[in-house]
């Protein structure tokens, strides 16, 4: 009896046995340290992807107010140049007199 209990133990009854503490062994490890390390690591990556959006929204409101103020600036430039085109064109007109009553 004993003969046959030793042979059952170290032979396939004895490697499943192992086999199944093994599995369960690797089982234990997983769902106490694995996954929630997984977890805690997505949740990481999620908050760093959200602060990541938030920022590239934050910039491009910040290049929109940019764009609109650069518009701003460019009708106020057109303005002043066509300030200066009527006075060159008016400064020509009496270049052009003054020519005219000299000769």
């Amino acid at each position: 009896m004993t003969d046959a209990l030793i042979q059952q133990l170290s032979g396939p009854g004895g490697g499943f046995v192992l086999c199944l503490s093994i599995f369960y062994g690797m089982y234990l490890i997983m769902t106490k340290h694995f996954i929630p390390l997984a977890a805690r690591h997505l949740d990481e990556s999620d908050e760093r992807f959200r602060e990541m959006m938030d920022n590239h929204i934050k910039d491009r409101d910040a290049y929109k107010v940019g764009l609109r103020k650069l518009g701003s600036r460019h009708d106020n430039i057109d303005g002043k140049l066509e300030n200066i085109h009527v006075d060159v064109k008016g400064i020509r007109e009496s270049i052009k007199r003054c020519n005219e009553e000299t000769q």
